[in-house]
């Protein structure tokens, strides 16, 4: 590797964001220097010198003990100081190697804060010197942090001492962190003090001091006048820029250099400062080379500045080198969604093509994308609000969550044309649907007159499926709005249109001749799943939309309608487990023979023949398989509606509409644990008394992700903010965990808090949180949100307050930036 060199004295430099070279001093990027001040007086000398009297053999003695003495400290200070070439080799000798992969005893994971890179130890060596696995860090010895002390033990007696009862049990570290998540959820004593006086932490605001965003309907002491002058956006901008650049440089308490140069570069983009914000890109490829693609948020806001002041062809070229650095790793919310950001900005360049190639390259689904789609339309849309991104209909299940995230940006910044060409672009039907809802809905909140003469045309060209989900998506932006008339006529058009809608007749087992047919067809030769799959999906956007109306009959009568749906793509899973099963090698002789009549096979073809049926047979039970996930999915959906009743009836066999349908081995997935949770949860003991004697000599499947969203979404409706911080704890240390799901609920209940408690209260619990990097993702957008609501100065001070690590101080700047120039501040 090659180090940076001084142009003054030519010496290497180690340091990759010095700004001046540590030899000579002079200016590492050959402007010159500022004049060094002058030097400070010599100090008097000794008395014993200034009399002319050399010292003594016990004073020398002294004076090189104390000299001595100092070295350690004189070392400390060099250290400190910056010393390229301070090498501590010891540490590197003695640091234990970072496991890349979890693995039994190395489930802690930890972050290399010098190039980001993930890894995992043991208990043991928390709070010890350890080697990044990275083999490119350019300083892979770190110091792995200290165990957090479990505060469960004075707060929730209870849920302690039941886990430690379960843990010598069972001795298994999955189902005991389960076990203890779900205890602090349903066993823990509600606090009933109140839940805004949340203990001081290190870095948290004095609880002497009045909170200057207190609520003053909100009861609490009455904050004392602040005498000192508002602070300006202005003088916001010109403190908060130079101080993320030191944030971003400084050693100690900072997680992630290249985090801090990525987001000093946007907010100077934001701000218009386009030179200053090329400098900290630059800055960021120096100590960034492990995270190119840190680079592309602050390339795609400068590209986006030069396109609205008409340069672009400027804009053009910065597109083209954030294009140059779009390698992405395949973990991490933070990759994804720099692909949405660069996707949208060569959408709105014209560039669409481009925009799909990287899209189709580099998705994802499951809950990584979904959270990504989330946190996309939370700052590209300018909400910064996940609660209310989360209720979207149309955000739920998404089969294309990083193609809806884009369309949903280039519906805010491109223009219909655009963003309804992107949504159409989508190879899937499900996706595009999914996309076309997407656009409706940002175009619906915009509320013009214009925007709903263009959601007319669309939708009037527009298959029945996306036409349901356009007006879905219409309906639930005039809701939000308070625009209960109009939401309603809404979706009595998304209603008439889902009723045009032919459903399929559910498909049976293929007989062995059909299947062997089949062979070398794409979906083991049934029909494309992804028509019906979207028929399914715009349903289930009504059904969630009715039960928001309080129609809980209609709601379910649409998941009825989706289920239908889904009929059609594929045999029922029990059905094709069968059919697989009797294909065994016990079975082969007889399998063989049947196979011979039904297709007419010579003696020397049944070999290979029954092999590639087999084979066959299996690809018809993955598509059973994907049929039987995605109902699942649409039933838990159902239960967080509050149709748990509706869907009990319909897992053990009582829907008196759909009868055998649907006949499917759903308790045998984490439905049971949902409904039995659930029903525990809302105080439905008749419910909970069918599920226990329903599930009698079976195994319930409870999913941790499902204990921990009912238990924020219980302590938000109890006021309990300060539990969350407990239960949260629990999950995060449970093996296995998704923590996408728990950072979407975090994001959720922090903009809630958020609402009712006011910004330093909002900055105290999060400190609390578990995870530094959902501290700072909480940061960031709730400063975001102090920024816009002009609430500037007291969010200004209260950071003031704060001895905050670099990367949360750089995230809260950031924010605030972010958040006063949405509201047009700066």
């Amino acid at each position: 590797m090659s180090f940076r060199t001084c142009p003054a004295c030519k010496a290497s430099v180690l340091e990759d964001d010095a700004e001046v070279c540590p030899f000579c001093g002079a200016s590492m990027s050959g402007k010159p220097t500022p004049k060094a001040a002058a030097p400070a007086a010599p100090a008097k000398k000794p008395a014993a010198a200034k009399a002319g009297k050399p010292a003594g053999k016990p004073a020398a003695k002294a004076a090189a003990a104390k000299a001595s003495a100092k070295r350690p400290a004189a070392a400390e200070e060099s250290a400190e100081s910056g010393d390229p070439f301070d090498v501590d080799t010891a540490a590197m000798r003695k640091a234990f190697p970072v496991q890349p992969r979890p693995k039994k005893g190395y489930m802690i994971r930890v972050v290399c804060p010098m190039c980001d890179t993930p890894g995992f130890i043991s208990e043991k060596q928390q709070g010890k010197d350890v080697k990044c696995s990275n083999p490119k860090c350019l300083m892979p010895v770190y110091t792995a942090p200290e165990p957090e002390k479990d505060e469960t033990e004075d707060e929730a007696p209870a849920a302690n001492w039941t886990t430690r009862i379960f843990w010598g049990v069972a001795g298994t570290a999955a189902l005991a962190g389960l076990i203890t998540v779900y205890m602090v959820v349903f066993n823990a004593e509600v606090d009933e003090t109140d839940p805004l006086d949340i203990p001081p932490i290190v870095g948290s605001t004095n609880d002497d001091e009045e909170d200057p965003l207190l609520d003053p309907n909100g009861g609490g002491k009455t904050p004392a006048a602040d005498t000192t002058p508002p602070v300006t956006p202005e003088e916001i901008r010109d403190q908060a820029l130079p101080e993320m650049v030191k944030a971003a440089q400084q050693r100690d308490s900072n997680r992630s250099k290249p985090y801090g140069r990525q987001q000093a570069a946007e907010a100077y983009a934001l701000v218009g400062d386009l030179s200053k914000a090329r400098q900290q890109v630059s800055r960021l490829a120096d100590v960034g080379r492990t995270v190119p693609f840190y680079r592309i948020a602050p390339l795609v806001e400068i590209a986006r500045r030069q396109r609205e002041s008409g340069d672009l062809a400027g804009s053009n070229a910065t597109l083209d080198k954030a294009m140059a650095v779009a390698s992405f790793p395949r973990v991490g919310r933070q990759p994804l969604d720099a692909v949405g950001a660069l996707a949208a900005a060569l959408v709105v360049n014209d560039r669409l093509d481009e925009a799909k190639e990287l899209v189709t390259g580099h998705s994802a689904g499951g809950t990584r994308g979904t959270m990504s789609a989330l946190w996309q339309g939370a700052t590209e849309l300018k909400t910064y609000n996940v609660a209310i991104e989360a209720m979207h209909p149309y955000l739920r299940q998404m089969p294309g969550p990083i193609w809806v995230a884009v369309t949903r940006t280039v519906a805010r910044e491109g223009t219909v044309d655009q963003a309804v060409s992107w949504a159409n672009a989508a190879g899937d039907v499900s996706v595009r649907d999914n996309s076309l809802a997407a656009w409706a809905g940002v175009a619906a909140g915009r509320g013009g007159d214009e925007d709903l003469q263009g959601i007319e045309a669309i939708a009037g060209g527009a298959s029945p499926a996306a036409r349901v989900r356009i007006w879905a998506a219409v309906a639930d932006a005039q809701l939000l709005a308070g625009q209960a008339d109009a939401a309603k006529a809404s979706l009595e058009k998304a209603d008439a249109a889902l009723a045009e809608m032919a459903v399929p007749q559910p498909q049976p087992v293929p007989g062995m001749k059909a299947i062997y047919q089949s062979i070398g067809r794409s979906n083991a030769g049934l029909p494309d799943p992804a028509p019906s799959y979207s028929a399914a999906l715009a349903a289930a956007d009504l059904a969630e939309l009715h039960q928001r109306l309080e129609q809980p009959e209609t709601a379910w009568e649409r998941i009825r309608t989706a289920l239908r749906f889904t009929a059609g793509t594929a045999p029922g899973l029990s059905a094709t487990r069968a059919l697989t099963e009797q294909n065994s090698d016990f079975n082969r002789s007889s399998t063989e023979q049947q196979l011979k009549s039904a297709v007419g096979l010579r003696d020397s073809e049944v070999f290979l023949a029954f092999n590639r049926y087999r084979r066959q047979c299996e690809m018809l039970n993955d598509e059973a398989e994907k049929r039987f996930r995605f109902e699942v999915q649409l039933l838990r959906r159902a239960v967080r509606l509050g149709l748990e009743d509706s869907v009990w009836s319909l897992v053990d066999g009582q829907d008196e509409v759909l009868g055998t349908l649907v006949a499917q081995p759903y308790l045998e997935s984490t439905l049971s644990g949902l409904l039995s949770v659930t029903a525990k949860e809302r105080g439905n003991a008749e419910l909970e008394a069918a599920i226990r004697s329903g599930l009698a000599g079976t195994s319930q499947k409870t999913s941790p992700s499902d204990v921990i969203v009912i238990g924020v979404q219980r302590m938000l409706g109890a006021d309990q903010f300060d539990q969350i911080v407990q239960i949260l704890r629990s999950y995060y240390r449970t093996p296995g965990h998704d923590r996408y799901i728990a950072d979407r609920e975090v994001l959720i209940a922090i903009s809630k808090y958020q609402d009712e408690a006011g910004y330093s209260a909002t900055v105290d619990l999060i400190l609390q949180l578990p995870d530094p990097l959902i501290r700072e993702d909480c940061l960031l957008l709730a400063s975001a949100r102090a920024g816009q609501n002009r609430q500037e100065d007291a969010a200004w001070k209260t950071l003031a307050k704060l001895n905050l690590p670099a990367t949360e101080r750089v995230a809260a700047y950031r924010g605030l930036i972010g958040g006063l120039v949405a509201a047009g501040a700066l």
